[in-house]
């Protein structure tokens, strides 16, 4: 079947072979009609419009690798010479699999990723609908995980998490994508078992938290300001863990919530017994955590963000006196948001503080759960600094 499928090298070795259109994408994905003017292409203030062929560059609908190899960029010249570059990637629109010029190298990098993996989805398409299958959660697991949200929501992020792993490359030769899919293939069904495993620890972790923080507001129902205290800390449990975390997590960092879960417990039956030294506590944690939010706030468009957000992050409760806390569904998308004009160590540096004020939280509310590293407010103080010099 390779050998059926293998293009000719002398079909690939010129980019002119390769039969298509093409659109010029803008950072925030707009993409420019390539159909315009002469005298509009020729300008060397729109260094997107080559004076070259328009004709090489567009395809749509793409079902496999059948066009050829991709450069990492193109270079787009002018009656004067060269005008800048435009940057090739596949992308995924509207369920369609499309070939764009990005003006923005880092853009092009963020689709294509996603490109390469939707084209493995193709590839692995009755592999894929084993792993479904195989994934599929036990009316055990399905017990733990009615207080988190959808079962069926939760074996679809388990799904993503193992295509986000696997297939996710860098890849821009046919040959590279077809050896990496034979070195790929024997790993999916074992890879799914082991995201299972790796979820069960939190999942249990989450229902035995949940029962506590529930059976403690049964037991302050006419206690106002406990009960205020209890239904926030339930909220930032179900934003630590909420329905599509396989996803959200890397396997390495699923770690560590059994122990955030276990942390909220403590903190949740402590505070209930002492909640003038609870409450004292979370206002040391907020100072970091509003901090969190400005940085935050101050890179990304809030209605870009938002959006991206809210669809399953938890409400507040309507009677709390906390701001809701930055939680995994706002650090992923912001890490990962090309559109953000913020240096690459800046949001590596981020969301470390993201993390460290998760393990400042252990070290406040659940010192016997220790930590993996020092925590206190003079090292949150020295990374903030940190990052504000970046």
């Amino acid at each position: 079947m390779r050998e059926q499928n293998k293009i000719n090298a002398e079909e690939t070795s010129s980019l002119c072979f390769i039969r298509f259109n093409y659109h010029v994408s803008s950072l925030y994905g707009a993409v420019y009609n390539a159909k315009r003017s002469r005298s509009a292409s020729d300008r060397l203030d729109c260094p997107c419009w080559p004076i070259y062929s328009i004709n090489q560059w567009e395809k749509t609908e793409i079902n496999g690798w059948d066009f050829g190899d991709l450069p990492l960029q193109i270079p787009l010249r002018g009656n004067h010479g060269l005008i800048g570059y435009a940057y090739p990637a596949l992308t995924v629109a509207d369920g369609s699999i499309n070939l764009r010029l990005f003006s923005v190298e880092k853009q092009s990098v963020f689709h294509h990723q996603r490109g390469v993996a939707a084209l493995y989805y193709i590839h692995f398409a009755d592999l894929l609908k084993q792993l479904k299958k195989k994934v599929a959660l036990t009316p055990a697991r399905k017990t733990l995980v009615a207080n988190i949200g959808n079962p069926k929501q939760l074996e679809q992020s388990i799904v993503s998490r193992v295509k986000k792993d696997l297939f996710f490359k860098p890849w821009r030769k046919r040959e590279e994508f077809l050896d990496d899919a034979d070195s790929v293939r024997p790993k999916i069904l074992p890879y799914g078992q082991q995201v299972l495993m790796a979820i069960e620890p939190v999942l249990k972790a989450f229902d035995d938290t949940y029962n506590i923080i529930t059976k403690l507001m049964t037991k302050n129902k006419s206690n106002q300001p406990v009960l205020s205290f209890l239904k926030e800390t339930h909220t930032e449990l179900r934003t630590l863990v909420p329905v599509d975390f396989p996803e959200l997590y890397t396997l390495d960092r699923m770690k560590a919530l059994p122990r955030y879960c276990k942390a909220l417990a403590l903190r949740a039956e402590r505070g209930s017994l002492n909640l003038v030294a609870a409450r004292k506590k979370l206002q040391n944690v907020l100072i970091y955590s509003q901090k969190l939010q400005q940085m935050i706030n101050d890179l990304v468009q809030p209605s870009h963000f938002d959006l991206a957000v809210s669809k399953n992050k938890p409400s507040s409760p309507k009677d709390s006196t906390e701001p809701m806390p930055v939680g995994i569904q706002e650090i992923i998308p912001f890490k990962e948001d090309v559109t953000v004009d913020c240096p690459q160590e800046k949001k590596v540096l981020i969301e470390k503080f993201f993390w460290m004020i998760e393990e400042y939280k252990v070290s406040l509310f659940a010192q016997e759960l220790k930590t993996p590293y020092p925590v206190s407010p003079k090292k949150l103080n020295q990374l903030m600094e940190e990052i504000e010099k970046l």
